[in-house]
Formats: structure tokens, C-alpha cells, sequence
């Protein structure tokens, strides 16, 4: 007779069936195989755990990861490609057809080599599921040194892109901050969208959630938002150029605590330093991007037209995502769903007709220069 626990069958979520006595529930699937636990442990085990082993028969589960919101995030490998993946699980027993919906929201987002992409989505048992791209890459927060300009520039005009597809949608990103960007060999991904969207869309903590992001976001939040103002476009412009004034060498802020912090922003105490080491006029807009009131920062299409202007385009073939993959039982059935407008192509970003973008009739470009000059001649006559 075996001595000691047990061990039991680890099936789908619903499903337990232990050796030795306990009747189960539910099917046994056999490709999910089996995972030794003892009795003792199966009693504290979450009988609602999304499914292990292989996904779709295409993605193999490595590890789970931290989820900042409702349901569960694991990382998988596309067996097809070899590719990192990462799937977001939300659970149907609340509301489904809300959840349902976010998800058919997160697929239907604009594309553009800039954003990550929905490659599959579906049901399994009690969960939605999708599956979003998460490359191999350095994050923007990990990084030691500044960015040297020409890569600077390249990433302000592949991000600035990617944010003015979202906003010719009406879609806002919110929560962007320095690890929101992800570093590729010649490309910049905001690869935490879709599961930013996700969370704060399914999440009902309201403020509660609000607080537990500053801890993450507060380094890059525009002054109505530390005061508590809603989402919106000119937030994201002042996001952007806080990360892009972080990277290219402005100081991180220093504070006792984030709500410190928080206060500061919203009170004027702090605002990113300009770098020096900036081309001028990235420094002029770097200074309008990050203007203490919201209605004097360029739109984001603006800011977008000018780094397709001034930034150096990438060596290499073009990226590609993997193509969307239907479910044999899911979410939705038959052709894809419209995504929405399509980015626009780098022809579409050319300079206005203007000398340089304008907010209100308004040639801020070259007012700030006028101002710099005039402060350089007043130096030099003291």
C-alpha cells in the first residue's frame, strides 16, 4: 500500500478527480497531462485556474505571471513561430457578455507596427481568453544609459505614430510611463496596451486601482491628471514627452513617497528638465508637449508629423504580425471584425504647410526659439 499523500489529477478548471476515493466532476483531458499534488495541497488549489500544458493546440504555457486587475496572465510560446506570447484571462461568471465585449474591444484596435496585436482569442470552460503578442526586448525602464539621438528619434516618431493611430479612434492609453515601451532591434512596442485597456475596462476598484498605477505611472503623469482629471489626448502627449525627456537624460524625479510626488506634479513643483544635448527644435517640442496646462500641448497627429520630419526610418524588413487564428469554439465566428482605422502611412505624417506645426494659429516652434534667443543675448550683454 502507498504510504503517504496522495496524489491526484490535475484536469480543466471544474474538474477534480483524486485517487484513491474522491469522485470527480467534469472530463479528464489528456493532453493537459497530470500534475502531482498531494490531497492536502489539492484542497487549497483554485478549482476556477485557467488550463495548463497547451492552449489551441499552439501555445505552450511557461510560467504565470503578476496581473495587476481582474482574472489571471500567463506567458506562453507560440509553438508555431517560437515566438513569447501572453495571455489575458478574464472570468465569465460575473458578467459575461461585459467581458466578452472587452475582449472583442482589445481585438478590434488599430494596427500599427508600433502596437502589440490580439493573434487569438476565444472561451475555454469559464474564462475569455486572448492571446497578445510579447516579443523578446529590453524595457525603456531597465536601461542604464540615455539613448543615443538618432535611435531618440526614431522611437519619439514610431511611438508618437502609434498613439495617433489610437487616437483617431477615440482610444487613450492612460497609463503610459517608461515601462509601457518595450526595445526591439530597431523598433519601440507599447506592448502593455491591449492589457492596460483590459484591466482598467474590467476592473471595479475605481480609485482603489487608480492609486495601486501611480506607483508605476506617477514619474510620467500630466498635471490634471495628478488633480484628478478624466483620460484624454493631451494626457498622453505629456506622458510621451515625459518619457522621451527621461530618456534622452532629464532627472527622475526624487520624492518621500508617490503621493508626494502626485502632489508636486499637480501643484507645479516638478516638470521634466529639458536635455541639453537635444537638437533645438526636439527641444522646443519636448517643451510645448509638456506644457503645464493641457490646451497649450500640439495635438498628438502633430507631434507625430514632426519626428517623421526630423527622425532617422529603421534598416530592415518591415513587421509583420501573425495573422489572427480563429477558435473552433469562441468569442466570435467567420471573418475577422473591422480594426478599425487603419495607421496611417509614414507619406501621411509630412510637414504642414505651415513652417511648423500650429495649435490654434499659434507657431509655438518658433515663438520659443524667438525666446531662447532672446535669453542667449541677454546673457551675453550681462
Amino acid at each position: 500500500m502507498q504510504k503517504g499523500p496522495q496524489k491526484v489529477l490535475y484536469p480543466l478548471p471544474g474538474c477534480v478527480r483524486v485517487k484513491g476515493g474522491l469522485k470527480g466532476r467534469g472530463r479528464l483531458l489528456q493532453n493537459f497531462g497530470t500534475l502531482g499534488v498531494s490531497t492536502m495541497e489539492k484542497a487549497l488549489l483554485p478549482e476556477e485556474t485557467p488550463p495548463r500544458e497547451v492552449l489551441c493546440g499552439r501555445f505552450r504555457f511557461r510560467t504565470p505571471l503578476r496581473c495587476d486587475g481582474v482574472g489571471k496572465l500567463d506567458c506562453v510560446e507560440d509553438l508555431y513561430s517560437g515566438q513569447r506570447k501572453v495571455v489575458r484571462w478574464l472570468p465569465l461568471e460575473v458578467n459575461r457578455q461585459e467581458e466578452q465585449n472587452i475582449v472583442q474591444f482589445c481585438v478590434n484596435l488599430p494596427m500599427h507596427p508600433s502596437l502589440p496585436e490580439v493573434c487569438e482569442f476565444g472561451e475555454m470552460e469559464s474564462w475569455a481568453y486572448m492571446v497578445v503578442d510579447f516579443p523578446e526586448g529590453d524595457l525603456l525602464s531597465a536601461r542604464q544609459t540615455f539613448l543615443p539621438p538618432q535611435v531618440w528619434q526614431r522611437m519619439a516618431y514610431q511611438l508618437s505614430g502609434a498613439l495617433s493611430a489610437l487616437h483617431a479612434a477615440q482610444v487613450f492609453h492612460g497609463e503610459l510611463c517608461m515601462p509601457s515601451v518595450m526595445l526591439l532591434e530597431e523598433e519601440a512596442l507599447l506592448w502593455d496596451l491591449p492589457l492596460v485597456l483590459c484591466s482598467r475596462m474590467a476592473d471595479r476598484r475605481q480609485e482603489v486601482r487608480v492609486l495601486q498605477q501611480l506607483m508605476r505611472t506617477a514619474s510620467t503623469l500630466a498635471p490634471e491628471r495628478a488633480r484628478g482629471g478624466p483620460l484624454g489626448p493631451e494626457g498622453d502627449v505629456y506622458s510621451l514627452g515625459a518619457l522621451l525627456a527621461y530618456s534622452a537624460g532629464s532627472r527622475q524625479p526624487q520624492a518621500e513617497a508617490t503621493l508626494a510626488l502626485v502632489h508636486a506634479i499637480a501643484s507645479g513643483q516638478f516638470k521634466p528638465d529639458i536635455p541639453r544635448a537635444l537638437p533645438l527644435a526636439c527641444r522646443n517640442m519636448l517643451a510645448c508637449m509638456l506644457a503645464p496646462r493641457a490646451k497649450d500641448r500640439p495635438r498628438i497627429g502633430e507631434v507625430a508629423a514632426f519626428f517623421a520630419a526630423t527622425s532617422v526610418p529603421a534598416p530592415g524588413i518591415p513587421v509583420v504580425h501573425t495573422p489572427l487564428l480563429f477558435p473552433a469554439s469562441g468569442l466570435a465566428q467567420g471573418p475577422r471584425p473591422p480594426a478599425g482605422p487603419p495607421p496611417l502611412p509614414p507619406a501621411a505624417f509630412s510637414p504642414p504647410p505651415s513652417p511648423s506645426p500650429t495649435v490654434s494659429g499659434v507657431d509655438w516652434m518658433q515663438m520659443l526659439s524667438s525666446q531662447e534667443e532672446a535669453k542667449t543675448q541677454k546673457k551675453k550683454k550681462g
